[in-house]
């Protein structure tokens, strides 16, 4: 057990600074991160739950049985790109397999790693939801007590189900490897495929809330439709009926062990597949494709903006890491709005979904702008390149955040006009405009922190994941920033003066933006020659 716990200490130390307790302090800091983003994500959460719950739907245990079944299958997504990266595509496989333990210690150090990344999603997701649905019902102190207990818990059933999963999924994916451009075809179906369905079970749910005057009536069907399904998932159910009793806790009992008995299947059969792949990838029998590219001739900042784009683009991980968020807000904006517009019944209420419109569309438009918090770190090794090319170092800059600011832009570009159909014009144009600002601040926030404490020592893509401490800062900032624009608005809704809380943000977003784009410059003029590989 001493060496599975050693080489689980090693794998995580090469992740996050969480378990370094060789520096206490560092630790400390990390867990505190940690928990003032939970809290960041809780609040935001909260706000929404609010406005919805308002209206007079029930948080029931019927409702928190769907939900719970919700976060585990999100958990599920999460669990699938875990176990395929640390299991088959790790490059620490080379190192770990050559080390004095048994397969058996590094198969499970390997899981705990695993179950380990699944309870911190869990606890950035499933957590701030179950927390801020039981202080907006205002549910007693069993449902807090059981949500601790299940944290522990939520990790198991995902796993265990990715790790079935991950077999055929392996066989399709090295399928794909050998054709690019089918690979990309599928990835573009499986996105569209997904945001369809998003977006039909929402139009569903607006249709429902399509008249006003009917609103008492449709929030009562509502509540209704949740009794009827939420006793449908029988085992969810009865977990959320022990979330309100201790009487009922022995559910979580029987929950517990249908997770471990799926669990040990899993892993009985995944083992000697995993070994196997890993090996085969070990041996590096996939021939890299080279293909001749005529000569192109561009200036030095177009091929600053060129290499980002080949950079980030050459990975579909990278593309979804960065770019998730920036793809999915104008269907998720327009999708939370038609829903809020449904139920809005007076003029101070149309003015505070305009400010939760500023709130969505805001947060969506901060956490487009992580790429920016590795700007500097991205390069890693190979960062000396950039002090050695024939470009002053503020190009080099301005390259990465004109590269951020293109597709931040674009999607709230193209977010704002379809806002405009169904939204007050010139609120959405005011709106758009001080986000547009305070993510230019946003992004040069990013790059200055990142600029500040670069980590440059990896070399591969596997080793990334090193650069997640400054992600996190930029994450927590940017939703405290989408937060006040959001509240301003709100809070200010019976206003008599209605351009003024739509002003306030504008110029607050102004000289945010002007005060980081300043003290970035300040920055590259100061550090960016001492930053060393």
């Amino acid at each position: 057990m001493q060496t599975v716990l050693k080489l689980f200490k090693l794998q995580i130390d090469n992740r996050y600074d969480i378990l370094k307790t060789s520096n206490l302090k560092k630790m400390i800091l990390q867990i505190v991160k940690y928990l003032i983003l939970i809290f960041a994500i809780t609040i935001v959460f909260g706000i929404v739950f609010f406005c919805i719950f308002l209206l007079g739907f029930k948080i029931n245990a019927e409702l928190i049985g769907i939900v719970l079944l919700i976060t585990q299958l999100i958990s599920l997504f999460f669990a699938i790109g875990n176990i395929l990266t640390n299991l088959y595509f790790s490059k620490e496989n080379e190192l770990l397999m050559v080390l004095p333990a048994t397969p058996n210690q590094l198969f499970v150090s390997k899981i705990l790693v695993i179950y380990l990344q699944e309870m911190i999603v869990n606890s950035m997701i499933a957590l701030p939801i179950f927390i801020a649905l039981g202080v907006v019902g205002g549910l007693a102190n069993v449902y807090y007590v059981s949500i601790l207990i299940l944290m522990i818990v939520f990790p198991i059933l995902p796993i265990a189900l990715a790790s079935l999963i991950s077999v055929p999924l392996m066989a399709i994916i090295k399928y794909l490897k050998s054709h690019t451009t089918l690979s990309i075809i599928s990835i573009l179906v499986l996105v569209a495929t997904a945001v369809s369905l998003y977006l039909m079970i929402i139009g569903n749910m607006t249709s429902t809330f399509a008249i006003v005057s009917k609103q008492i009536e449709t929030v009562r069907n509502i509540n209704l439709k949740i009794l009827e399904i939420g006793k449908d998932f029988i085992l969810f159910y009865q977990l959320a009926m022990a979330m309100f009793s201790y009487a009922k806790w022995y559910w979580i009992a029987i929950f517990v062990s249908i997770c471990f008995s799926i669990l040990v299947l899993a892993l009985v059969i995944i083992k000697p597949f995993y070994f196997k792949t890993a090996m085969s990838n070990l041996e590096n029998s996939i021939k890299p494709l080279v293909k001749e590219q005529s000569f192109k001739k561009r200036t030095g900042f177009h091929s600053l903006l060129v290499k980002e784009l080949l950079c980030l683009f050459r990975s579909p991980s990278a593309v979804f890491q960065y770019f998730l968020f920036t793809l999915l807000m104008p269907f998720i904006v327009f999708s939370y709005d038609k829903l809020m517009l449904s139920l809005a019944v007076s003029q101070a209420g149309e003015v505070m979904i305009a400010g939760s419109h500023v709130l969505i569309v805001a947060i969506f438009a901060m956490l487009s702008n992580i790429i920016s918090a590795t700007a500097i770190s991205r390069e890693g090794g190979n960062f000396y390149i950039s002090k050695i090319s024939p470009m002053n170092y503020f190009k080099f800059i301005a390259a990465k955040m004109v590269f951020n600011i293109c597709f931040t832009f674009s999607a709230l570009f193209v977010t704002m006009i379809v806002s405009m159909f169904y939204l007050t014009s010139w609120q959405v144009i005011m709106g758009t405009i001080a986000i547009m600002l305070a993510s230019v601040g946003h992004i040069a926030l990013s790059i200055d922190m990142d600029i500040k404490n670069p980590v440059l020592d990896w070399y591969s893509s596997e080793e990334m994941s090193k650069m997640g401490g400054t992600t996190a800062k930029s994450m927590i900032i940017g939703m405290i920033i989408a937060a006040l624009l959001g509240i301003i608005i709100i809070m200010m809704a019976f206003s008599e003066n209605v351009l003024l809380p739509w002003i306030i943000i504008i110029l607050l977003s102004l000289v945010f933006c002007i005060h980081r784009v300043y003290i970035l410059i300040l920055r590259i003029n100061m550090s960016y020659d001492k930053i060393e590989v």
